[in-house]
């Protein structure tokens, strides 16, 4: 049965003894300010630098990569990993890109770390990213369920 509870306490615990800045980004961002639609997978932005030391400290979690993905609407470092059937997401803040869902153009869109919120998400207090730069970036993404999330986060203001 998977766990995103305890997924997330772990992944936060691991960032946080390597003392690895981090956002967390994408739907459990949302539900961070309140949204509540299904969790698929826990969405990390951190330093490019650290997604290589981080793919060999847990690498027997890993799922995929580390690699740089360029999967429509993204171009990033990616390191998938899997705890307690949870998929965690970790992505690279400084080199992430996005396509433009209107225009069709890569944007670059890189991760300020240091503009977060500390929210409380699955009853952890951790920085998530800023509400208005999570809804600009789901309006660059454009995906239904990123109209979605942002219809609730402009609502919930």
């Amino acid at each position: 049965m998977r766990d995103s509870v305890g997924a997330l306490a772990w992944i936060v615990s691991e960032l946080m003894q390597r003392q690895i800045p981090f956002a967390v980004v994408g739907g459990l961002a949302v539900r961070a300010y309140g949204g509540q639609r299904a969790l698929s997978d826990i969405d990390i932005d951190v330093p490019d630098a650290a997604i290589l030391p981080l793919s060999r400290a847990l690498e027997a979690y890993v799922t995929a990569g580390p690699k740089r993905l360029v999967e429509d609407p993204y171009d990033c470092l990616f390191l998938g990993l899997s705890f307690a059937e949870q998929e965690i997401e970790l992505t690279g803040a400084d080199t992430f890109r996005i396509r433009d869902s209107r225009s069709g153009d890569w944007r670059d869109w890189p991760t300020d770390l240091s503009a977060v919120e500390q929210r409380i998400v699955l009853g952890m207090r951790v920085p998530v990213l800023e509400r208005s730069t999570l809804i600009a970036y789901k309006q660059i993404a454009g995906r239904p369920v990123d109209v979605v999330d942002v219809a609730f986060l402009e609502a919930a203001r």
